[in-house]
């Protein structure tokens, strides 16, 4: 995910299970994991951990505001 897309800063995934959550940040500076969360003891946690990657903020979903796409005919250009 880094190599292909420049401005990604950190990338979020959840694991999930039929009883437990984990949510798994990886970065340039390394990684970190959460201790399992039981989601039927706390369902709002469950449910913030899968709204929050809908966030229409690009930096609290992991793309950095350093880099700035060109945008012609209502798409991002390839690289050459």
């Amino acid at each position: 995910v880094f190599h292909e897309k420049p401005n990604r800063v950190f990338v979020r995934s959840l694991v999930v299970t039929d009883k437990h959550a984990r949510l798994l940040h990886f970065a340039c500076a390394g990684s970190q994991v959460t201790p399992p969360i039981d989601i039927h003891r706390h369902p709002a946690t469950f449910i913030r951990l899968n709204v929050g990657p809908s966030s229409t903020n690009e930096c609290s979903v992991g793309l950095g505001d350093s880099i700035q796409w060109t945008v012609f005919n209502g798409r991002k250009p390839t690289a050459l």
